[in-house]
Formats: C-alpha cells, sequence, structure tokens
C-alpha cells in the first residue's frame, strides 16, 4: 500500500523533549486538508513512498503521525514504547 509522507523536514520535535514524529498521508485529498490546517506545510515536498518503506525509515523514538486533521487520523506510537530492547 502507498502512503504519501511530507518529506522529513516536515518532522517535528518539541524541545519539551517530546519524541519526533513523521507524518504520512494515504490519500492527497488528506493532504490538501493538513495544508488548510499548517499553512507552512505547502512548501514541503510529499513524496510517494510504500508504508513498508516509511515503517522502515522511522527512528527508534519517533512516532507516526497518519492522516492528521481527517477522520481517518491514527497516531502509531515510537517503536520505543512497545519493544523492549
Amino acid at each position: 500500500m502507498s502512503r504519501r509522507g511530507v518529506n522529513a523536514t516536515a518532522r517535528t520535535h518539541d524541545v519539551t523533549s517530546q519524541p519526533l514524529s513523521r507524518t504520512v498521508f494515504s490519500r492527497l485529498e488528506y493532504v490538501d486538508e493538513a495544508i488548510r490546517w499548517n499553512p507552512s506545510w505547502e512548501a514541503l515536498d510529499v513524496l510517494d513512498m510504500h508504508g513498508s518503506a516509511i515503517m522502515a525509515d522511522l527512528d527508534y523514538d519517533e512516532w507516526l503521525g497518519i492522516n492528521p486533521w481527517s477522520i481517518t487520523e491514527f497516531k502509531l506510537p515510537p517503536r520505543s514504547s512497545y519493544w523492549n530492547v
């Protein structure tokens, strides 16, 4: 399954030690809605990637936000929260 992910420059990190996040979208209309909420994202690149490539590229402490600002929004916690390595 293909996912559209905002380029790595969209990673966010809160100075209060919150984990990094990566945002992905399953449909282009969800990208449009996210840009309406975050106009600065319009300048970012959108990459069409396979879901397994996105998962393989996540850092250990990085969470995945899927389809933010949509009815299908989901937050996948970082691997560090459920993998005991």
